[in-house]
């Protein structure tokens, strides 16, 4: 009998840090990817990127070649200077925010409109930087402007999984407190339960450190992309939020460990 209520007790304590390791996960979703604005606000952060820059000089130079002669391109170099001096206009950095807010809204399935660098001041500042390298191209995007895709920025349309988040937390946080509420009654030695509970909470929190401070910290930056860019900042703006939450569940798993061997003592 005592073996049956050990092996049904800690399935369902299993099963209940499974559920509970997902309703953690949907949390730090909400508190990173699904928060509204985290790319607008972070666009300043964007654009100083070595690796958002080149993906928009490749962008750019391909946006320009197309006005040009058949056979002849902007050379990378030329391209790297007219972006340097596009995206130091502020209204071209007003502009590149507000795709960055576009891209947000996809992510949160509110548009499914593609993510692109456009409007009269980047057309004019992309003739102003333009002109000293090729006039005819300077005047070809001035009289029939230009749009630039942002290369990492065309993010997943993810409308359902927000629809479903608050819905699919409550559920998975209610299944994880009641299967290993049960699983800790009706175990024989319930400090054992507690001591894996314990130590599960450690876990989550040391994995949780390791995507939101680790990755974009360290991960995301080695990648050298536009979107490890885009996904670092997003991580990022979110380590505050996390890193409270995390460093809950770690206290609580420390003094929820150090608890069980302390009793077993007594």
């Amino acid at each position: 009998m005592g073996v049956m209520r050990r092996f049904v007790a800690g399935l369902l304590v299993a099963i209940g840090l499974i559920f509970g390791s997902l309703a953690i996960f949907i949390h730090l979703t909400q508190l990173s990817l699904l928060q509204p604005g985290r790319l607008q606000q972070a666009a300043s952060q964007l654009i100083a990127s070595p690796a958002v820059r080149n993906a928009l000089v490749g962008a750019t130079a391909t946006g320009i070649n197309q006005y040009l002669p058949q056979g002849t391109y902007i050379p990378t170099q030329e391209a790297s200077v007219v972006v340097d001096k596009v995206l130091s206009d502020p209204t071209v950095q007003g502009e590149f925010a507000a795709a960055m807010g576009n891209a947000q809204a996809r992510l949160l399935g509110q548009t499914n409109q593609p993510i692109v660098l456009t409007g009269p001041a980047f057309t004019q500042a992309v003739v102003t930087a333009l002109n000293p390298f090729s006039p005819q191209a300077a005047s070809a995007v001035a009289n029939s402007g230009i749009t630039i895709p942002i290369p990492g920025a065309n993010l997943p349309n993810l409308s359902k999984y927000v629809s479903w988040a608050p819905r699919l937390l409550s559920l998975f946080r209610a299944l994880a407190i009641l299967l290993c509420g049960v699983g800790l009654i009706i175990h024989p030695a319930r400090m054992t339960v507690l001591s894996r509970i314990s130590l599960w909470l450690i876990g989550i929190s040391l994995l949780n450190a390791l995507i939101f401070w680790f990755a974009p910290a360290y991960l995301l930056p080695s990648i050298g992309t536009s979107w490890a860019a885009i996904a670092a900042v997003i991580l990022k703006a979110a380590s505050g939020p996390a890193a409270a939450f995390y460093a809950t569940l770690l206290g609580i798993g420390v003094i929820g460990f150090v608890s069980t061997k302390v009793l077993a003592k007594l």
